[in-house]
């Protein structure tokens, strides 16, 4: 486990780089994330659509005590999902967090940067 001064704030992460304790998520640690997973350059954010989307999962984590699972994440999104506009599908959402290099996951990655645990299964 290690420790990051991120932001004048001490999130805990694991050696993956999930958080520890979803409590000290923030917005501000969820773009460094995705500045870290090179989802974002240096001066950029997330964008509206994608912080939905993390939004949504942490929703997902505390409504159903577990990082959420891309097949069961799709179908919240499509059943629960007050979100105009948006087509969920698992190319969507792919295409809102493409991956980097040797990942294969990306709702481990949404949960990453959501500041959730890694999602049981994922490698």
């Amino acid at each position: 486990m290690n420790t990051k001064n991120i932001l004048n704030m001490n999130a805990q992460r694991d050696e993956e780089g999930f958080v520890i304790d979803s409590t000290l998520w923030s917005e501000k640690l969820a773009n460094l994330i995705a500045k870290e997973e090179r989802l974002c350059s240096y001066n950029e954010s997330l964008n509206i659509e994608q912080l939905q989307i993390i939004y949504k999962a942490r929703e997902f984590y505390y409504k159903f005590n577990q990082s959420p699972k891309m097949k069961a994440f799709i179908l919240y999104l499509k059943r629960e999902s007050k979100i105009k506009g948006q087509n969920f599908s698992s190319t969507a959402l792919m295409q809102l967090f493409p991956l980097g290099p040797g990942e294969t996951h990306h709702i481990k990655l949404v949960c990453k940067i959501a500041g959730l645990p890694k999602p049981f299964g994922c490698k």
